[in-house]
Order: structure tokens, then C-alpha cells, then sequence
């Protein structure tokens, strides 16, 4: 067989790229939970409550007999004075009452949240020295005796309806401190009891039909010194600020069994949970002295520290949006009130329907946003080339369900970067897809035939046919190859490539298939680009010849 040589050469055709929107700055991102507000001074502090609905916050402050009335900006509204060691404190379901436990005064009292009138007062049993209060099935369940007086611990409820109060309903606690009382919406006949380093669940019911109330211990268990709980906002889950150890422990309000942690330091001594889930751990030796966690997360994701002030125990409440906290030790008051505005770590996601694309077609990109404040937040897109620096593609909102949805043209390997650069409620995030792999495109073109036959160019024997690529996108100075193949004895080989001819500055190369021809000669010829940092690898079409006298 004859030997066939092939002589290089160039071609010059036009091409084009296809790329990304147009440029923009690069992103950037930062990350805030919002900066401590303003302190106000206390006489002393017991416990505090947040009134979502008028913007209020009340301190009882225990020994120094006042009740402390402030507004969600930190600034004090008044002082109620007098009282009897103003220690536990409960909201009405409609929030239009204040319910004040008077440890010394074996009392309860009214209070109403708009006028900040004291509007009834329920006296209780001889020693039975209120501390905690809470609401469920329709009364307002306190827990009683033992802590300032002897006797055993139990819990009491007065019918605010009715005026009628009731001493000693359960069994429980027993003996130890006054127990401290919480409730959830959720859970509406059941109450939650914590003294002397246990944890008691009872099954309430209300009054009916003149019979007195119920309370029916169904779960305890023994697990710390407990100095704060808070209920999760559906009522599965109540954390637990023990002394020790130095974690915030989750318990189930199934068993009261543990079924998690939040790793925060010592001394836990005060928890709070948003209606949102966003979880503020409370320590009054480490630093920082709150722990913040995204719902359902036990990676700490935010904090705060208040200098040489130190955490209250069980100092923490939050209104809607806004974190409260009680110190003492930094200010020269014997406590602060100070106002946080912790705001909600969103989460980002952003994808590709597929990892591989031909080269110019449709990238769909579809961001989803979650656990964002109100509205229609506002997300941006970049595409980043392999190695490269990020371009802007697409700015929206998300929808109703958080999700934006944009597309491009693939042109060459990249990411996608979407960012959410935060609110008054929520913090910047950013989240970035997997690399999509996009294949050059190669496009073969014959020149010089005479006519054509089926998928055959048709050459003069006297002709040498020139073929020529054009590779998107534009890759200057790179390798690409040809290989030629001949049909003999019924099949296409004999096939021969050639060494690398390098593309021009129009990203074209050419090679011309010279030498002596033979009349009926068939041969195919395509273009080969082997792949590189931004594009795989692609060949062309197969170009057929055939030479004619």
C-alpha cells in the first residue's frame, strides 16, 4: 500500500464563545448576630417574661420587692414597688395579664399588661411560698411550699375565671425547693416541674363541674443540678441548663429520657428557645456567657460575651425576635437588663439538574433558601470558571417556598455560587454547587469539493482537500488533532493522526490532505481537542471524501 502523506497547515474561520452574564464585582459576605443594644439597671432580679404582643418586659426582682416593667427598646416604663419577694412570673394565653407569684405573701396577683394595674390577688395556703408559675389546661398551676418554709413541695392552681385556688393538688415533688414551672402550647395538659436537681412531668386537668383539679405525676428523673429549662416551640423537647455537667442537656417530654446535647461550657446555668427554634444557651463562668444554635444543630454558630459580667441564673427570655438577658458584676448595679437582637442563620442551598453539559446548552439553576425572615428575600447568582474569578449572573427574589431559579449557557467547567446577603432577622449566607463539566464544542468543515454525494464531498483526483475546526470556546495556542481513516476492503482504518496543530488566535486550525489520489479513494477525517482545565475532551464529525477523475 502506498504510502499517503499529510502536510499541515492553517485555515482561518470565525468563532464565538459562549460565557456567562455579564461581569460584576466578585461576591462578598459577612456574618452578624447582631450587636448588644442597651442595659438598663436592676435592684435585683428573680426571673423575667417577655409580653410579645405590647413590646414589654417584666423583672420580678425578688428581695427588693419591685417588679420592673421595661419596653422591647431597653427603656424602663415603671417600677412596681412593695411587693412580697416577687419571684415566678406567667402570662395569660392572651397576654392581657401578668401573673406575679409573692413568695413572702403565700400570694399570687394580677397584673394588667396594659394598664400595669395590679387587678386581683389569690391568696394561697399558710407557707406555701410561691415560686414557679405556668399555664395549662385552663389554670394557672404554681409551685408551692418547701423552698422558704417546711414542708414538701407541691403544685397548687387557682381558676382565675372563678377566683378559686387550690392547695396541695399533687403528690410532688416532694420535699426540696419550690419548684420551678413551665408549659407549652403544644402540651396543653401538661405541666413541667424542676426542684432540687430533678425534673417531674404531670398530667393536668382543669376543674369540671365544681370537682377540683388534677395533677398526675407520669414522668421524673434525677439528672442534675437544674438551675434553668426551656421548652422546644412543639412541645417534643425540654432543655436543661445543668450546673453541671458543663453541656445543655435535651430531654424528651415523652420519658423525660435525654436525647441530645448542646456543647456549651461551664457553668450552664440558663436556657431559652425562639418560636422560631433558635436555641440561646446560657453559662455564668465561661466564655462566652450565651451560646447561640440554629435549630436542630448542635454546632454553636454564634455567641455573647459581656466582659467581666457575669450570666444570671436562669436570666434568659426572648420576645418574638429579641433576646433578653440578666447580669450582674459588670456595671456597678446589682443587675442589667440587656437586649439582643440574635438573628436566624438561614440555610442555602443551590444545585444543577445534571453534572454534564454539551457545550452552549441550558444550565437550569435552582437556589433554595430557608429559615429566612419575613417578605421575599433577595438572592444573588455567580458562576465561577475552573480556576477562574466569579461573575454575576442573576439577582432575584425567592419565591414563596424560597426557591429562585435562573439558567445559563455552559461554555466552559464551573460552579455556582449563591449568595443571601441578610436582613434585619437574618444573617448572610452563602452556598456553592458541585462542578458542572461542560464539553468543548468541535466543529469539523471540509473546503475545495466540487460537488456532493450522500455524506461524500467530492474532490478531483487533482485536488488536495482542505479540512478545517473551529473549537468553542476560544482556546488560543492549544492542541488539537486530526485523524484520517481509509475505507479499504470494506471498512473503515488504515487510520493515521496527526502530530499537535495548534489553534490560532481565532481558536482554527487546518491541515491539507496532499499527495497522489486514486480515482474511487475513500477517506473520513475528523478533529480531535483532548480536554483541558476548563472543557472535556470533544471530537468532531466525521467529514467524508471521495476522490472522481
Amino acid at each position: 500500500m502506498r504510502k499517503i502523506a499529510v502536510a499541515l497547515g492553517l485555515v482561518l474561520m470565525s468563532g464565538a464563545l459562549v460565557a456567562p452574564a455579564t461581569a460584576a464585582a466578585a461576591p462578598t459576605w459577612t456574618a452578624s448576630t447582631g450587636a448588644r443594644t442597651a442595659t438598663s439597671p436592676l435592684s435585683g432580679f428573680s426571673h423575667l417574661i417577655v409580653d410579645p404582643d405590647d413590646a414589654r418586659v417584666f423583672v420580678s426582682e425578688g428581695s427588693s420587692g419591685k417588679l420592673g416593667v421595661f419596653d422591647t427598646f431597653d427603656h424602663p416604663i415603671t417600677t412596681l414597688s412593695g411587693l412580697a419577694d416577687p419571684t415566678g412570673l406567667a402570662l395569660s394565653p392572651d397576654h392581657s395579664t401578668l401573673f406575679v407569684a409573692e413568695s413572702e405573701a403565700d400570694a399570687v396577683i394580677a397584673v394588667d399588661t396594659k394598664s400595669l394595674q395590679v387587678t386581683a390577688t389569690y391568696q394561697l395556703a399558710t407557707g406555701s411560698c410561691p415560686v414557679g408559675l405556668t399555664w395549662s389546661a385552663d389554670l394557672l398551676w404554681v409551685g408551692e411550699s418547701a423552698g422558704c418554709r417546711s414542708g414538701d413541695a407541691t403544685l397548687g392552681a387557682i381558676d382565675t375565671a372563678t377566683g378559686d385556688v387550690y392547695n396541695g393538688v399533687s403528690d410532688g415533688p416532694g420535699p426540696g425547693e419550690s419548684p420551678v414551672l413551665t408549659s407549652s402550647e403544644a402540651l396543653p395538659n401538661v405541666v413541667i416541674a424542676q426542684s432540687s436537681g430533678r425534673v417531674f412531668e404531670f398530667d393536668v386537668t382543669s376543674t369540671s363541674g365544681g370537682t377540683a383539679p388534677t395533677a398526675v405525676e407520669v414522668a421524673t428523673t434525677s439528672i442534675c443540678e437544674i438551675r434553668s429549662m426551656a421548652m422546644t416551640p412543639g412541645g417534643s423537647g425540654l432543655l436543661i441548663a445543668c450546673g453541671s455537667p458543663y453541656h445543655h442537656i435535651l430531654l424528651s417530654t415523652a420519658d423525660l429520657g435525654q436525647i441530645g446535647t448542646y456543647p456549651s461550657t461551664e457553668y450552664p446555668n440558663a436556657a431559652a428557645i425562639r418560636g422560631d427554634g433558635l436555641v440561646a444557651a446560657g453559662v455564668d463562668a465561661g466564655r462566652p456567657s450565651i451560646w447561640l444554635y440554629t435549630p436542630g444543630q448542635t454546632a454553636r454558630y454564634s455567641s455573647y460575651s459581656f466582659g467581666a459580667a457575669e450570666l444570671e441564673s436562669d436570666g434568659l427570655a426572648f420576645g418574638t425576635s429579641h433576646l433578653f438577658a440578666v447580669t450582674w458584676g459588670g456595671t456597678g448595679h446589682p443587675a442589667d437588663l440587656r437586649m439582643m437582637n440574635p438573628k436566624r442563620r438561614p440555610t442555602l442551598t443551590i444545585g444543577t439538574e445534571h453534572t454534564q453539559y454539551a457545550y452552549a446548552a441550558k444550565v437550569r439553576i435552582v437556589t433554595q433558601l430557608g429559615n429566612y425572615g419575613d417578605g421575599n428575600p433577595v438572592v444573588s447568582i455567580y458562576a465561577t470558571p475552573n480556576k477562574g474569578t466569579p461573575k454575576f449572573v442573576a439577582r432575584g427574589k425567592v419565591n414563596a417556598d424560597g426557591t429562585f431559579v435562573t439558567s445559563v449557557r455552559a461554555s466552559v467547567n464551573m460552579t455556582f455560587t449563591a449568595t443571601f446577603t441578610g436582613d434585619a432577622q437574618t444573617l448572610s449566607v452563602q452556598a456553592k454547587s458541585r462542578m458542572i463539566l461542560v464539553k468543548a464544542r468541535v466543529h469539523d468543515l471540509l473546503q475545495g469539493y466540487y460537488a456532493e454525494s450522500g455524506v461524500f464531498r467530492l474532490y478531483h483526483v487533482s485536488q488536495n482537500p482542505v479540512e478545517t475546526v473551529t473549537v468553542s470556546p476560544s482556546k488560543p495556542g492549544v492542541c488539537v488533532y486530526f485523524h484520517f481513516e481509509w475505507y479499504i476492503n470494506g471498512a473503515w482504518g488504515y487510520d493515521e493522526t496527526t502530530p499537535c496543530v495548534r489553534l490560532d488566535q481565532e481558536s482554527q486550525a487546518g491541515v491539507r490532505l496532499v499527495g497522489t489520489h486514486e480515482v474511487g479513494e475513500r477517506v473520513r477525517v475528523r478533529a480531535m481537542f483532548r480536554g483541558g482545565a476548563l472543557n472535556l475532551a470533544a471530537n468532531g464529525d466525521y467529514r467524508y471524501i471521495k476522490f472522481t477523475k
